[in-house]
C-alpha cells in the first residue's frame, strides 16, 4: 500500500473505531430498556435515543467510507489485490451501514 491510501485506512480504522464503542452502547440500551418491562413512556424515550445513536454511527461510518472513495483512489482500491483487505472491509462497512438502517425502519415502525 502506498502511503496516501495508508493514511487513508489509518483514519477510516479511526474514524470507524468511535462507532464500534457507540454500537456497545447502542446494545447495551437495547438490552436494558427494549427487552425488559418498561413503561410506555420510557420505552418510547429510549427507542428515540437509540435510533439516534444509530443515525450518528451510520453518519460516522458513511463519513469514513467516502474518504477511501475519492475519484483518485477508486482505481487503485477496487482493482489492485493488495488491497483485498481494504477493499473488503469498504464493502462490509457498507452492507452493515445498510442493516443498520433496516434495523432503525424497524424501529420506527414499532413506534406507538
Amino acid at each position: 500500500m502506498n502511503s496516501s491510501i495508508n493514511n487513508l485506512y489509518q483514519k477510516y480504522c479511526d474514524d470507524t473505531k468511535i462507532s464500534y464503542y457507540l454500537n456497545i452502547a447502542i446494545i447495551s440500551l437495547i438490552f436494558i430498556f427494549l427487552m425488559g418491562k418498561q413503561t410506555s413512556s420510557l420505552e418510547q424515550i429510549s427507542r428515540l435515543i437509540v435510533i439516534l445513536l444509530l443515525f450518528i454511527c451510520i453518519y460516522l461510518n458513511v463519513k469514513s467510507s467516502t474518504s477511501l472513495l475519492d475519484w483518485k483512489n477508486i482505481g487503485s482500491l477496487l482493482l489492485n489485490p493488495s488491497l483485498a483487505e481494504l477493499r473488503n472491509n469498504l464493502l462490509l462497512n457498507f452492507l452493515y451501514c445498510m442493516l443498520m438502517f433496516l434495523f432503525i425502519i424497524y424501529l420506527i415502525s414499532d413506534l406507538r
